[in-house]
């Protein structure tokens, strides 16, 4: 507990519904009824211990302080609760996923030089961008979630994305063809992310 000026008291009595006036709160002090004292400067007048305010708070509303400290920590409480609550949720919609359960995603590319789009390479080079640094973990994996379903449908990559007769990807952030996966994958994480830059 501190020390407080007339100002700074009459904002806790406001709070607590006891007086809006700065004359009541002076007038308290010169008939002990809160206990001050007087300081050299004259602008701050007087001097509350914070303690002795909540007293006199305390014989005017018997309980009421201790209700705005429970309503206090339950707000906290609700607050951390929420927190924990989105983090979880995020992690449970990953695992849905199930990376290490898919099947072949990419049956019309062929094997080779050129490679394959998979849910473990997407996930790779998404959360290794450098773009990831402006959002929270909770964000990162919300965001991860709506860029993997530009890719993927129910397990598999979307027929969209591959152009069989030109045996490129369809970027389907940029909408650019490539040969090769890993260098589609930077470029679309980079546009998908980058309205959050300004």
């Amino acid at each position: 507990m501190g020390k407080l000026n007339v100002y700074e008291a009459l904002d806790i009595l406001k709070k607590y519904y006891i007086t809006e006036s700065k004359q009541m709160v002076t007038r308290w002090i010169r008939q002990n009824k809160i206990k001050a004292i007087r300081t050299d400067n004259r602008k701050q007048g007087w001097e509350i211990d914070e303690e002795d305010l909540y007293a006199f708070i305390e014989t005017l509303r018997p309980g009421l302080r201790k209700i705005y400290q429970e309503i206090e920590k339950l707000k906290q409480e609700n607050k951390m609760l929420k927190e924990i609550s989105k983090k979880v949720i995020a992690e449970v919609e990953l695992k849905q996923l199930s990376f290490d359960d898919f099947e072949e995603i990419n049956t019309k590319k062929k094997r080779g030089k050129y490679g394959k789009i998979t849910p473990s390479l997407l996930k790779k080079v998404f959360f290794a961008s450098n773009e990831l640094k402006y959002f929270s973990e909770t964000e990162r994996d919300y965001k991860f979630r709506e860029f993997y379903n530009l890719f993927f449908e129910n397990g598999k990559l979307k027929p969209e994305l591959f152009d069989t007769d030109k045996n490129v990807y369809i970027c389907p952030v940029t909408y650019i063809a490539y040969d090769y996966p890993k260098p589609l994958i930077k470029n679309a994480v980079k546009e998908f992310l980058e309205p959050r830059l300004f």
